[in-house]
């Protein structure tokens, strides 16, 4: 489908499927009248490696990434396992570059 096209319904055309309501993308359509549905933003999952929040996995997020090394700090620790090291390391080179 190229761009909104006219919808036409007929009164013949309100049969049960209709009366109980059909979401068909951005309309719902029931008995009467055409309901314009409002779907809830989607979740904006966060771009791993990008400490600074710029959107931008880059040598700032990397310089941050380099004096949190052979630390404890749980917002370096990519990989989950307690400590940052190589395994973070390698999570992080993977998404090097990477933006929003």
């Amino acid at each position: 489908m190229v761009g909104p096209r006219p919808l036409r319904l007929r009164s013949a055309s309100l049969g049960s499927a209709f009366q109980t309501g059909l979401a068909m993308g951005r309309l719902r359509l029931r008995p009467g009248f055409v309901q314009q549905v409002r779907r809830a933003p989607a979740a904006v999952q966060p771009l791993v490696g990008d400490f600074t929040g710029d959107s931008a996995v880059d040598f700032d997020d990397f310089f941050l990434f380099a004096v949190a090394f052979g630390s404890r700090e749980t917002r370096f620790d990519l990989s989950g396992d307690g400590r940052v090291d190589f395994d973070d390391f390698f999570l992080f080179a993977a998404q090097f570059g990477k933006k929003r």
